[in-house]
This record gives structure tokens, sequence and C-alpha cells, in this order.
């Protein structure tokens, strides 16, 4: 089964509760001796690593890790101050806006984020990629191809994260909250299956909606995302 780790919370001297998802599933297993860094396993002591993992019943509440194989690790040899904060970033969204039961949704897109870190594309964008796409799954769907409000396909000239998607200008603002740049960042991204819809969008421009999704978070979840904040700097 492969994994993907989000926590974990030590058990005993060298054992600890691992916290993962995989595609469908989020668990807890029981880790012998992974705190100890001489320990073959020692790997899944490192958040956001990915393995290959088999489990067994045993006496305690959780399963019993019985192997663990490799398969990568989001930490790099010489990494950006921007890419570890987006790691941060990603992580501590895992463990604080899903319940417990519900993380297994955020999988494919923790995936597919930590592969474009990894290939070197931008941690501005990346982050805000992983943050759309798991917007829907927190109960705040965003509508991206025509007015939320009354439907229109024409004249869309701004978003709005309250209201879940674009404004035309009939329902929008007066004064314009993003620019075109942004409207089609949103969108493409939105509707992306990749993390390869940057488009023009400079680093100011991703800023911006990084800085309001956060600000959404915290009013309609209760979380504000701390790391972000330092992505942000």
């Amino acid at each position: 089964m492969e994994i993907i780790v989000i926590s974990v919370a030590q058990y005993k001297e060298k054992d600890a509760v691992v916290n993962a998802i995989t595609e469908g599933r989020s668990f807890s297993f029981y880790a012998k001796g992974i705190l100890n860094p001489k320990n073959k396993n020692s790997f899944l002591n490192n958040t956001l690593c990915k393995a290959n993992i088999t489990l067994i019943e045993g006496k305690l509440k959780y399963p019993i890790l019985e192997s663990a194989e490799f398969i990568s690790s989001p930490m790099l040899s010489n990494c950006s101050l921007g890419y570890l904060n987006a790691l941060l970033t990603i992580d501590e969204a895992m463990i604080h806006l899903f319940d417990s039961q519900e993380k297994f949704l955020g999988y494919e897109h923790v995936n597919k984020t930590l592969i474009a870190l990894r290939k070197g594309q931008n941690p501005l964008y990346c982050i805000l990629y992983f943050l759309l796409k798991i917007l829907p799954s927190l109960g705040f769907e965003l509508e991206v191809k025509n007015c939320v409000n009354c439907g229109s396909k024409k004249n869309i000239t701004d978003f709005s994260f309250v209201d879940g998607g674009f404004l035309c200008s009939k329902c929008a603002e007066s004064e314009r909250r993003y620019n075109n740049t942004q409207l089609l960042l949103i969108r493409n991204t939105v509707l992306s299956d990749e993390v390869d819809a940057i488009g023009d969008a400079t680093d100011d421009d991703i800023k911006e909606l990084l800085f309001d999704i956060n600000v959404f978070l915290t009013d309609g979840i209760g979380y504000h995302l701390r790391t972000l904040d330092s992505l942000l700097k």
C-alpha cells in the first residue's frame, strides 16, 4: 500500500504512531523503533515522505507495521526557503484543515504538488494549486465557467472566494479585486489536472491570491495557515 506520511507521534521511547493517507483512506499505524535513526524504517519519521507499507493486525489499538519500502522524500539536498515553507504549508493544511477521517481527500493533490515541487516548479504557484484544489473537499466549490450569482458567461470581471466563483460586471463590486491575469490563473488552475497553469502570472499576482485564500480559510473554517504567512514574506 502506497502512503504519504502526514504526522508522527512518539508512542514509546523509540516507537511511534504514524498518521498517513492513501487513495481512499486516512489511517494510523504503530511503527516500532522508527524514532531510532539506525532503524531500517526510520525514513517514516519524516512528514510527507512516500512509502510502500505492509500492515498486520496485533493486540494494539492500531495495526502494526510489518515492512516498509522507501519511495521518495520531499527533502532535497539544496532546498530554498520557499520550497521548505511550501512543504510546511502542505503539512499544516493537511493536519488542521481536514477532519481526521477525511484527510485522504487531499491525497491526490498532495501527491501532485510534491512532484511539482521536486521538479523545481514555483513554490508559490504549487501552493496556490494545492489550496485551490482542496477547497471543494473542504466544502467550498468554485465556479470558474460563469458568474456564480447570475450564471452569465459574458463580461466576467472579478472573482470572490466568499461568493464561490467568478462574478460578471453586473454582479461584481464597482472596484475590481483581481486583474485579468489572476482571473485566468484561477480558472486554468481549478480546471487543470496538472500543476502547469501558471501562465503569465507574477509572484505578486499569486501572493495576493494566497493571502486572500488564507483570510477566507480563517473566516470560513476558523484556522489560519501560519506557515503560509512565512511563504508570502
